[in-house]
């Protein structure tokens, strides 16, 4: 199991246990609020084959990298983050979800200096994030990391989106 240390928070690769976590990321309202679907509620039967295709992804292709996020100290699991390769776009792009109690602690700011240490190690030369317009607490996370606004009310995969880059 590869496993990555923050200070507070250590990132390992999803498995078929992070399933509950998973389903709370995925039907909690306030959470999908400010995911790029911007809360369109799925069934249970599409997150279900989400997860299995996130596994299996994760297992199978390198360039595909999912983490859950879980607190050092008491082990619990607080989100996931990604740093999948978009092809169609030609792009790494980084990303992270925690569960909305864990919001407003400084976790989403020490996951994003992990993935971006991540993207270095890996040799990737720009890191790319997709913001719904509005999230201005992810939108502050990715300034505070030296990401740069490009593009401002984009549609990326139909929802309105800002895109932010950091030239590594």
């Amino acid at each position: 199991m590869n496993q990555l240390k923050s200070t507070r928070l250590a990132l390992r690769q999803i498995e078929q246990t992070d399933w509950d976590v998973y389903l709370k990321l995925n039907t909690t309202k306030v959470i999908l609020k400010f995911h790029y679907e911007a809360g369109r509620m799925k069934s249970l039967n599409q997150i279900k084959l989400d997860f299995k295709e996130l596994i299996e992804q994760s297992a199978v292709n390198r360039k595909e990298q999912f983490w859950v996020i879980f607190k050092l100290e008491s082990k619990e699991m607080i989100g996931i983050c990604s740093m999948p390769y978009v092809e169609h776009d030609n792009e790494w792009h980084v990303g992270f979800r925690l569960l909305d109690e864990e919001w407003n602690k400084g976790y989403g700011t020490e996951v994003l200096g992990e993935l971006v240490k991540i993207g270095k190690t890996k040799g990737i030369e720009k890191l790319n994030a997709v913001v719904n317009v509005g999230n201005v607490a992810s939108e502050k996370i990715l300034l505070r990391h030296s990401f740069t606004l490009t593009q401002k009310g984009i549609f990326y995969n139909d929802w309105n989106m800002n895109k932010f880059e950091l030239i590594l």
